[in-house]
C-alpha cells in the first residue's frame, strides 16, 4: 500500500480503483439493444475504493454483456458475507473453484439483468456478481442470486426463472471472468 507523507506523519493513501472485466457471453440467442445490467448495490472491503460500474452491450460479433467494475482489490470475509446474504437460499457458482460459496471476496455488485432477444424480454432480478481471489496472480468470479437454483453435474450451472424468460449461467472455461449465458422464453 502506498504511503503519503504529510507533515512528517505517514498516512495510507486510498488505493486507486482498477477496471475489472466480467462477461456474460450469449450463446443461444442474439443480444439486442435494451439488454444490460442495472446495479442496485455493492460491497467492497473496508479501505478499498469503488468507482462504479459500466455496462457495454455488444450486439455484433462478440454478442455479449461486458460489465466493468471499477474497484481496488483486497479480499475480505465481510464482502463474502454480503454476497451470501443476498444469495441466501438461492444458488451460486464460480470459475476456478468447485466451492458452493466464497469465504472471501474483493468486491460484489448486485443488480437486475435484462435480456432482449427477438420476442423475449427477460428481467432477472437480484443477480449478484463478485470477484474472488484464488491464486497469487488470478482472480476468479462468482455469480449467484436468491432466485437462482444451482444444478450440479459435469459442469455446475445456475438456472433462474425471470420475468419474461428463463436463463442458464455457467462458467465458460475460457477465462476466470467469462460466463456462458443461455436464454429461453417464458
Amino acid at each position: 500500500m502506498a504511503l503519503l507523507l504529510l507533515g512528517g506523519s505517514a498516512y495510507a493513501a486510498a488505493p486507486q480503483p482498477s477496471p475489472n472485466d466480467f462477461f456474460f457471453d450469449a450463446l443461444d440467442f442474439k443480444v439486442e439493444n435494451g439488454s444490460g445490467f442495472d446495479v442496485t448495490g455493492h460491497a467492497i472491503t473496508n479501505g478499498q475504493t469503488f468507482g462504479g460500474v459500466n455496462v457495454n452491450v455488444d450486439t455484433g460479433t462478440l454478442n455479449d454483456i461486458h460489465i466493468v467494475v471499477s474497484a481496488s482489490r483486497e479480499n475480505s470475509a465481510p464482502v463474502a458475507d454480503w454476497f451470501r446474504n443476498l444469495v441466501d437460499a438461492g444458488g451460486a457458482i464460480a470459475s476456478i473453484t468447485s466451492a458452493k460459496f466464497p469465504s472471501a471476496l474483493n468486491f460484489a455488485v448486485s443488480g437486475d439483468l435484462t435480456l432482449k432477444a427477438g420476442a423475449i424480454t427477460a428481467v432477472c432480478k437480484g443477480v449478484v456478481i463478485a470477484q474472488g481471489h484464488t491464486w497469487l496472480i488470478r482472480n476468479n468470479w462468482w455469480v449467484g442470486g436468491l432466485s437462482m437454483k444451482r444444478q450440479d453435474g459435469d459442469y455446475p450451472t445456475l438456472v433462474q426463472k425471470c420475468d419474461g424468460g428463463t436463463i442458464k449461467v455457467e462458467p465458460a472455461g475460457l477465462g476466470a471472468n467469462v460466463f456462458n449465458l443461455y436464454l429461453s422464453g417464458p
